[in-house]
């Protein structure tokens, strides 16, 4: 089961959008407020920027809010924090497991990066670390990590680990820009049929939460080999993410968002959603589960033959 997240889950979301006329309105519906990031050790900025906030010796991991040019979209990432005394060794660590072919990544795949961030527990979340850039380049990241744990007595303490991830990578997510879209339908068609006002109201409510979800790839930010490594799969068309720690476009999850787009009536989004879908049958032979390298092993349900 899915953590709760700020954004209500994709399944709850579109059930909601293709609710009828069901006799709500005695449960007193709360109108829907947009969902808001609390920040603790970062700070709020008007564009797209990497959190930057030294280690605390706090043993709860801190985040930092970013707004876009969407006024109702912010991006949160998350700032690594010290889980044990800032001196102390990590505990041993077990082997490590072989090599993935479909996930080669020395920094984002099984490994010993990998692995020992995972020990220390910078993060609330795990998929935290796997979905942050680096900042330069994949060797100079390995490079580093390598001269942490060669040096002195060879154990990697929690404050090393913390000021790795600093130095290391960029926020979680900033490859993606929070899309408004210009024409958005303001009351679509498919809703002026339902008869109860309390569910009517709160269902185009609902709807305006897809200026939260909208997303396309920032191609300034993008990872190249010679500058920064990401697990992010660039998609080439708008579309939309579930929200919260999903910051990607997943398969199963866009059945529901396709049914959504439709009762919207965003049409366009609708297609730019199957035209990355062709793009990825393209590139890898099928639709991965969710848009990271780390998802390529599985895909889901065969929707788009549906």
């Amino acid at each position: 089961m899915r953590p709760p997240n700020s954004l209500l889950s994709t399944s709850t979301f579109f059930a909601l959008l293709t609710l009828s006329s069901v006799p709500l309105g005695a449960y007193g519906l709360p109108q829907p407020q947009n969902p808001t990031s609390s920040s603790s050790g970062g700070s709020t900025s008007t564009t797209l920027t990497r959190s930057s906030s030294s280690a605390s010796g706090s043993a709860a991991p801190t985040t930092s809010t970013s707004t876009s040019s969407n006024p109702d979209a912010s991006v949160t990432t998350a700032t690594p924090s010290v889980t044990g005394a800032s001196d102390a060794p990590l505990p041993s660590q077990a082997a490590l497991p072989p090599k993935q072919a479909w996930c080669p990544s020395e920094i984002f795949c099984a490994g010993k990066i990998l692995q020992a961030i995972n020990i220390a527990m910078p993060y609330a979340d795990s998929k935290t670390i796997v979905d942050k850039p680096t900042n330069g380049t994949s060797q100079s990241v390995i490079s580093t990590f390598n001269d942490l744990s060669s040096s002195g007595n060879n154990t990697l303490t929690y404050g090393e680990i913390v000021q790795f991830l600093q130095t290391s990578f960029q926020g979680e997510g900033l490859e993606l820009d929070p899309t408004q879209l210009s024409n958005f339908p303001q009351s679509p068609a498919a809703f002026q049929d339902i008869e109860d006002p309390y569910v009517k109201g709160f269902t185009l409510e609902v709807h305006k939460i897809w200026n939260l979800l909208i997303r396309d790839t920032d191609e300034s930010r993008v990872c190249q080999r010679s500058t920064c490594e990401s697990s992010l799969i660039p998609l080439n068309h708008t579309f939309v993410v579930p929200g919260g720690r999903f910051r990607e476009q997943y398969y199963w999850d866009s059945k529901f968002i396709l049914e959504g787009l439709l009762k919207s009536e965003l049409y366009s989004v609708a297609n730019s959603t199957l035209q990355n879908f062709m793009d990825e049958i393209e590139r890898f032979g099928f639709i991965p589960n969710g848009g990271r390298i780390y998802y390529l092993n599985r895909s889901q349900p065969p929707v788009f033959i549906g």
